[in-house]
């Protein structure tokens, strides 16, 4: 592979795991529950088909909202629910809630970040042990290769 094509395909691997690092961080942040403006009742919740237990589904007025369970289960059917956007405290019917954004918010991106970059050094090292018996000399140098003497 020629160099130009090597750091193209080195600039999208970057790239493409900035953008899934930045989108996983987005979404696992959004879980809890911090971005938004709340006020409403809360009419359901719900489990999160496939997702182990961790999240919940919290509709409040109509709208769904997927949450961590530690902030869902903070909040039952008919509990009344106000929080300014980007708050970090929410009020459950009187009782004030902290909101902190849960491990999988730092985790999910330091993965998508560290694959590729296991990924390359790994392609590094098998290129290095493939081409270290390659070229005209099979490998050796010149002061590898023992005299000869005349016969």
């Amino acid at each position: 592979m020629t160099g130009w094509r090597r750091h193209l395909l080195l600039a999208a691997v970057v790239v493409t795991s900035l953008a899934v690092a930045v989108s996983s961080a987005w979404t696992a942040f959004e879980r809890s529950l911090i971005p938004f403006a709340l006020d409403g009742t809360v009419d359901d919740t719900e489990a999160y088909a496939d997702s182990g237990f961790r999240l919940r589904i919290v509709t409040i007025d109509g709208t769904d909202h997927v949450a961590d369970i530690d902030v869902a289960t903070t909040m039952f059917p008919l509990d009344r629910v106000r929080k300014d956007a980007w708050s970090s405290t929410m009020d459950v019917t009187g009782i004030a809630v902290r909101l902190t954004p849960s491990a999988e918010t730092w985790k999910l991106p330091l993965l998508a970040l560290l694959l590729p970059l296991a990924a390359f050094l790994a392609t590094r090292w098998l290129d290095r042990r493939t081409t270290r018996g390659s070229g005209p000399s099979g490998g050796r140098s010149a002061g590898d290769v023992a005299p000869t003497t005349p016969s």
